[in-house]
């Protein structure tokens, strides 16, 4: 009977013992997945920073090298008129699309937080000066409500709202 009990003290103990090995092995495996978890997410963040980086790299390169973007954007630097009887299906209504898609896609870039707004300093400029601009008025006037009449969507909604918000454009011109 001594034998028997020993027997079983000593299989209790050799259950209890595994029992906690086990316990202990969980507990280093889910801290182990904890840390990989970690490590991954701050991979993942530089990366996307990087990315985003790199995104706006490309665009900075677009506005400063595009010859489209660059021929509409100069005229309205330098104050010369665009939008009049020439306009419509010209070579410089598409230098204009180009350029003004160029900048609606850099606001919606900004709006979905892939270009923080130390970033958009370096668009700001352009951006206010093509929304200050009477002709883009003039243009926007004549699409948002040729495309409300056709049953269109506005493509340039993003610089319409930003030229309000930013009191470049008075709202009763889209009215």
């Amino acid at each position: 009977m001594l034998f028997e009990s020993w027997g079983k003290e000593k299989q209790n103990k050799m259950e209890t013992t595994a029992t906690m090995i086990t316990a202990i092995a969980t507990s280093v495996s889910a801290i182990v997945a904890m840390v990989v978890v970690v490590v991954t997410r701050l991979q993942n963040r530089k990366q996307d920073e990087k990315d985003c980086s790199d995104r706006v790299e490309r665009m900075l390169e677009k506005t400063r090298t595009n010859t489209q973007i660059l021929s509409f954007f100069n005229k309205i630097d330098y104050g010369e008129t665009w939008y009049d009887d020439s306009f419509h299906n010209s070579e410089f209504e598409k230098a204009a699309d180009t350029a003004l898609m160029t900048y609606e896609f850099i606001l919606e870039q900004k709006e979905k937080g892939m270009i923080n707004e130390e970033e958009f300093k370096d668009f700001k400029y352009e951006i206010d000066k093509i929304m200050k601009n009477k002709d883009t008025h003039s243009y926007f006037k004549f699409l948002y409500h040729y495309t409300k009449r056709e049953g269109l969507q506005f493509k340039y909604g993003r610089l319409l709202k930003y030229g309000v918000d930013n009191q470049f454009i008075n709202s009763s011109l889209v009215d």
